[in-house]
């Protein structure tokens, strides 16, 4: 028996976090050649980048909530408990965030070196701050070096009172708050008909970033609760070809309201809505699909999803700029390149951190409570 089989752990989430990077990476290519090319065509852009960053989200939440179960039984308050959740959510992905963005400012710089002056750089500096820091959405338009980024920061900044929440009173939540919050912030973000809210713009009091950071990440514990009901049921083999159908129908019906040309603003919010059910039959199992994503390799595509969403658009810049005119074809295969050579010095930028961390930055940086 492999070590797979001996687990059995499905590895859905690492590759549907794939999938959706290379879905973000085509929909960043289509300003090469607008409106001509067969992608545009078959995609029906209006909000199919949106969808996938909408279902980064929703996995994001779907964690949320798995973490925090598994940490039920520590005895600590809700605000420590957070704080504690927050730190290592950061802690797992705020190195990689900034190995990405220490070649996206080299080559942001490369790219408008004719304009640079000491004012420029000093204005810069100023513009880059909310980006290190991770608080471009509360509020800041600033210019941003690493765009797709947004969603890093907001995800963080949005799970600080849900997860505090999910603290106080997990059922509440889950049962009440959650559902009526997905809900409600789906509706305003398809209040018009045209394609839902961007990342930038303001309602209420609220970024439209952070109300759809808020509104996927509900979506997110809509599909834990789901999840949770069917990995815990005992299930006759009726009842899971009932799930394997429904299962496929979900997903049929996502693919429909994404990729048709009939696709339109409703489409799009029917696969919105429908992304939680579906992923959470798929990963409890219960459906035909989960067993397709028990290969201990899926486990690795995590990592390098993070690095071609981390570092596409700093090479799509570097195409724009230095290549204008080509292909859509041409253009796209110039972007997949400089991509991957992005992410190699992304990778070295991390060895060599985490190298340097091993051998002595860890006692500088790490603090010790006095002994009494």
């Amino acid at each position: 028996m492999s070590s797979t089989q001996k687990t059995g752990r499905n590895y859905f989430i690492d590759v549907v976090k794939l999938v959706l990077t290379v879905f973000v990476f085509i929909n960043h290519t289509l300003d090469f050649k607008e409106g001509t090319v067969w992608p545009e065509r078959f995609l029906y852009t209006g909000g199919l980048g949106w969808i996938c960053v909408h279902y980064f989200f929703v996995i994001s939440g779907f964690l949320m909530v798995m973490s925090f179960f598994r940490r039920k039984g520590e005895e600590v308050s809700p605000g420590k408990s957070t704080a504690g959740f927050i730190w290592r959510k950061f802690s797992s992905i705020g190195l990689q965030y900034y190995a990405a963005l220490i070649p996206a400012v080299g080559v942001y710089l490369y790219t408008i070196r004719d304009r640079l002056s000491l004012g420029y750089l000093s204005n810069f500096s100023f513009h880059l701050i909310p980006e290190l820091l991770l608080i471009n959405r509360v509020g800041i338009d600033p210019l941003y070096v690493n765009l797709p980024t947004w969603y890093i920061q907001c995800m963080l900044i949005c799970m600080i009172p849900l997860y505090c929440l999910l603290c106080r009173n997990s059922r509440i939540f889950l049962n009440v708050i959650a559902p009526l919050g997905a809900l409600l912030g789906l509706s305003f973000m398809f209040r018009q008909d045209s394609i839902f809210i961007g990342a930038k713009g303001q309602d209420l009091l609220l970024t439209n970033g952070l109300i759809r950071g808020f509104t996927g990440l509900l979506c997110g514990c809509c599909g834990y609760i789901i999840y949770e009901k069917l990995k815990n049921a005992e299930l006759t083999k009726a009842q899971r070809r009932l799930f394997s159908a429904v299962e496929i129908l979900l997903y049929l019906w996502m693919f429909t309201g994404c990729f048709t040309g009939h696709a339109d603003t409703k489409g799009h919010f029917l696969a919105m809505l429908l992304i939680p059910p579906a992923t959470a039959l798929t990963f409890s199992g219960v459906g035909i699909t989960g067993k397709l994503f028990t290969w201990q390799g899926f486990s690795r595509l995590g990592g390098l999803s993070l690095a071609l969403y981390l570092n596409n658009w700093s090479a799509r810049r570097i195409v724009m700029v230095f290549f204008p005119g080509m292909s859509w074809a041409r253009s796209t295969a110039y972007m997949a390149a400089f991509t991957l050579g992005l992410c190699l010095i992304y990778w070295l930028i991390l060895a060599v951190c985490r190298a340097l961390w091993r051998r002595g930055l860890k006692e500088i940086f790490t603090l010790k409570g006095r002994s009494e």
